[in-house]
């Protein structure tokens, strides 16, 4: 649940419905009443439905008014329903043009309308309570639904699924346990001049809707989720529609743009190239930033606070993200990356991880601060990376997370009071770790686990990591060094007792031969380590979409070859 500050305080739950019932007793004695409150004789009718109409004959069972043309339909109006019923009104498999309106519904489901003829279906005007959903409508091209409130919904307020060409406007849909307003499947949709705020999760999603329109909606401490292939983004026609109080912007195939003036409150930037996104402050809404399929982006000195997802970088090349705050979020999102630069960053208190990198290349993060996160950094399936000059402090599990991932240098970081381990290496290889200092972190100050192999770990300062057992580190694979061969130089532990090897927790018996007796101090024995991605593997040996694709599989290989030498050279011997 993304935070709210004192200025957007949200109503406390289910206080509309006190405003509600107090209202009822206010109706008119023309409207109809079909409360209904269970008692032992009628509990055969728990989770029943009020109005099941699954045929053209029952519109005339139960006696509404019309004759189900055009011009004339079934009128369904001015009920107020309340109990336990599972659903308020359940239509479905009917041919007849028929209109909902003027109802209030305070049942688990409010509405649902599915498998209808095209444009038969109008949802105008009713009020929905419900402690599941509001207005669900599938299958059903055509389908109206407008001017209606939905209010503290339990999943979703409105819900509109496989229903093309349907007209979703001017409805008021708050405080919804999931999202307010859900389109799926459902190309050629207008949805417009729609409020949503407070949703939990989403404030309105659009997903595999082709040629949608989305015009003057409306958000309050939420937001558009908008989810699609990179090539269907451009069918949509997306105007004039704001976040508290300030526009969503959405920019598809624009170049050599600049955004310097503090003006959204929510970003789209897909396929573009030479794009500059700065001074932007995104506040409490859904994912904030959203850039796809995108090359030369400068992100620099913009704040994310209390949003559900700070940001989503994806499929991009050359991406800078520099000297910005992100704060206080629900997730944080992450990079998948091509050359990409972290730099000069503050990444605090965010409900998930500070940073994560995944499926991404040639990376320089340095400079950042990375504090009181659940997580510091996690990295999945990446390659080059360059981890340097970071404060990695109180977070809740690791300090920097690595799966599936290979040839990094982690050089010259602050890696301290975390509550699990300094550096966790999960099928990892060809990391070197130097001239860290590891300080009071719960778990270990290391921690390599099986196929993580070929990593160098020299030069680190090791105080008063894991302190409830006798090594500050963790070694459970094999071709692991925990000294540097060449000088003879191991760890500085601060446990260590000033003779023989340091033990290494685990089942592969490991030691740092040489530990120092000393602090290393950086730049005395490598004063000119490079603040560069590692490149000794050449030039860029994958095609870009190619390497997206393969990079998973990558570390799971190379620990498979690794093992097979080990078991080829114990046969030699």
């Amino acid at each position: 649940m993304k935070g709210k500050p004192i200025v957007f305080t949200k109503i406390p739950r289910y206080s509309f419905f006190i405003v509600l019932l107090c209202s009822f007793s206010l109706l008119t004695t023309s409207n109809n009443v079909l409360s209904f409150h269970q008692t032992n004789e009628d509990s055969i009718r728990f989770q029943a439905d009020l109005f099941t109409i699954e045929s053209d004959a029952d519109f005339i069972s139960y006696g509404f008014p019309g004759s189900g043309n055009a011009s004339y339909p079934y009128i369904i109006e001015n009920y107020t329903i309340s109990g336990n019923y599972q659903y308020g009104i359940n239509i479905r498999n009917t041919t007849k043009h028929f209109i909902i309106r003027n109802c209030t519904i305070l049942v688990d489901n409010g509405i649902l309308v599915d498998d209808t003829a095209n444009d038969t279906v109008t949802i105008f005007n009713n009020t929905l309570g419900s402690t599941y959903s509001g207005i669900r409508v599938y299958n059903s091209n055509g389908c109206n639904i407008t001017s209606n409130l939905c209010i503290d919904t339990g999943l979703f307020g409105i819900e509109v699924k496989e229903c093309s060409s349907s007209i979703i406007d001017n409805n008021t849909c708050t405080d919804a346990s999931e999202s307010n307003i859900v389109v799926t499947s459902s190309p050629l949709s207008n949805v417009t001049n729609n409020y949503c705020s407070n949703a939990l999760s989403y404030g309105m999603i659009l997903q595999q809707c082709n040629d949608a329109t989305l015009i003057n909606n409306t958000f309050q401490n939420d937001g558009l989720e908008i989810q699609e292939a990179h090539s269907n983004y451009q069918t949509y026609t997306v105007l004039n529609n704001s976040v508290n109080g300030r526009p969503i912007g959405f920019f598809i195939k624009e170049d050599n743009i600049e955004i310097t003036t503090p003006l959204y409150s929510q970003l789209y930037v897909i396929s573009c190239t030479n794009f500059t996104i700065r001074n932007q402050d995104f506040f409490s809404t859904d994912t904030a930033l959203f850039v796809f399929n995108c090359s030369s982006i400068d992100i620099k000195d913009n704040s994310w606070n209390y949003n559900d997802k700070a940001f989503l970088i994806e499929i991009c090349t050359d991406v800078s993200f520099v000297q910005n705050t992100v704060a206080l979020n629900d997730e944080i999102g992450s990079f998948s990356v091509l050359n990409l630069e972290i730099r000069d960053n503050y990444f605090w208190k965010n409900n998930g991880e500070g940073l994560r990198i995944k499926s991404s290349y040639e990376i320089l993060i340095l400079n950042n601060t990375i504090a009181n996160n659940v997580f510091g950094i996690r990295i999945q399936s990446s390659r080059s990376l360059h981890i340097q000059n970071n404060d990695i402090i109180y977070n809740s599990y690791f300090g920097i997370e690595f799966h599936l991932s290979e040839i990094s240098n982690i050089i010259n970081n602050t890696i301290s009071y975390n509550d699990g381990a300094g550096i966790d290496l999960d099928n990892t290889h060809d990391c070197i770790i130097t001239y860290n200092y590891f300080v009071n972190n719960l778990d270990y100050g290391v921690a390599i686990h099986s196929a993580s192999t070929m990593n160098f770990i020299h030069h680190n300062a090791f105080i008063n990591n894991n302190p409830l057992e006798d090594s500050q580190a963790l070694d459970s694979a094999v071709l692991n060094t925990w000294f540097e061969e060449a000088t003879q130089k191991g760890n500085y532990w601060s446990d260590w007792a000033g003779s023989f090897a340091y033990a290494i927790d685990g089942v592969v018996n490991s030691a740092d031969l040489y530990p120092l007796s000393e602090l290393p101090v950086y730049g005395e024995e490598n004063p000119d380590i490079p603040e560069e991605p590692p490149s000794n593997d050449g030039p860029r040996k994958y095609a870009y979409y190619g390497f997206f694709a393969m990079i998973p599989f990558y570390g799971t290989i190379y620990a498979f070859i690794f093992r097979k030498r080990r078991i080829n050279r114990n046969r030699k011997v």
